[in-house]
């Protein structure tokens, strides 16, 4: 007599990964609006972080070790800004929750804990950070059953974005684009069907489509209300303030950069973007930023990034700390 084995049940975790200001929190947003997914509420970035400073496996034996730990989790970023919007998290979350000797039980308890629906145990759950880009090899060793969501932004407009949003550098925007694309893209596709690239421009081009393939990728059934947003969810950005998904927040470069910044940010991507479905607006050949050039670009881009922690502190000195505690937790690091 054979018998049949049920299909197991994808329950995640789900990492959705990409360069910033690439459309990554829409994904979110639209993939919590499937009554069987629950991501996290924001971005972790912390569990590079906390594997390296607390090593692995978990040391926590001990009720002060355990106090320790969320002493740390409550200096995070992650933690700092939801509990400005009430939410908690105590020893006895974690205790009663997680396997204590498993940083892979632990992270998952903390990300379902901060999700939108904490208790249903049957749902996906996962997180949207996307400096996990650099950090799928670590995320994939820790959960074998993970799958990896890419999203991919046209490089001039997320170089457009990056300034406008954050006063940082086009050219340097372009570098890094260029080289974390071209590393992510070859360890995610040795992963197979754990791993799958949605382009921003489809996603809101074809968002009904392109959710249905996100769906099925994921193991559940595609939902109508995972192709609808209300009021977006970006903080920052063209379009903040704004209801429903806005299908024309594409090409905008063409308005804003010149055909000289343009020019020069194709030259930098060049390479990657020969293997995906943008096509350049000039004729170029690859030449990178030079060491100097690059540096020069660094030092621009710290100086909105302090002023934004100033900002943020109320106090220069509050503010140079919040920025070193922001760079050592980085998941881009």
């Amino acid at each position: 007599m054979h018998t049949t084995t049920e299909p197991k049940i994808f329950l995640g975790p789900v990492f959705i990964v990409g360069m910033p200001r690439s459309g990554t929190t829409l994904m979110r947003a639209l993939l919590n609006q499937h009554p069987r997914i629950s991501l996290a509420l924001t971005e972790s970035h912390f569990i590079p972080y906390f594997i390296k400073s607390f090593g692995d496996p978990p040391p926590f034996h001990s009720p002060d070790q355990i106090e320790r730990f969320i002493k740390h989790f409550h200096q995070t970023v992650f933690f700092q800004n939801l509990s400005q919007q009430g939410h908690t998290f105590t020893i006895e979350d974690l205790s009663q929750h997680a396997n204590l000797a498993s940083w892979a039980s632990i992270f998952e308890c903390i990300l379902r804990h901060f999700s939108p629906k904490p208790d249903q145990t049957d749902a996906i759950w996962g997180d949207k950070t996307p400096g996990y880009l650099k950090h799928i090899p670590l995320l994939k060793q820790l959960y074998p059953e993970a799958k990896f969501l890419h999203i991919i932004r046209d490089p001039r407009d997320y170089c457009l974005s990056a300034r406008q949003s954050w006063g940082k550098s086009i050219y340097r925007a372009a570098h890094r684009w260029q080289a974390t694309l071209s590393k992510a893209r070859q360890v995610g596709q040795s992963l197979g069907d754990a791993y799958l690239e949605v382009t921003y421009e489809s996603l809101l081009g074809e968002t009904e489509d392109v959710m249905g393939r996100i769906a099925a990728f994921l193991g559940c059934d595609y939902h109508p209300s995972m192709a609808q947003t209300g009021l977006s969810p970006e903080d920052t950005g063209s379009t903040t303030g704004k209801y429903g998904i806005v299908k024309d927040n594409t090409n905008k470069y063409r308005q804003h950069l010149s055909q000289h910044e343009i020019k020069r940010i194709e030259e930098i991507v060049c390479h990657c973007t020969a293997e995906l479905a943008y096509e350049m607006d000039h004729e170029v050949s690859y030449r990178p930023l030079s060491q100097v050039d690059l540096l020069a670009c660094k030092l621009y881009d710290g100086i909105p990034t302090l002023k934004h922690h100033i900002f943020l502190s109320k106090s220069v000195s509050k503010g140079v700390k919040r920025l070193f505690k922001h760079y050592t937790m980085s998941s881009w690091r």
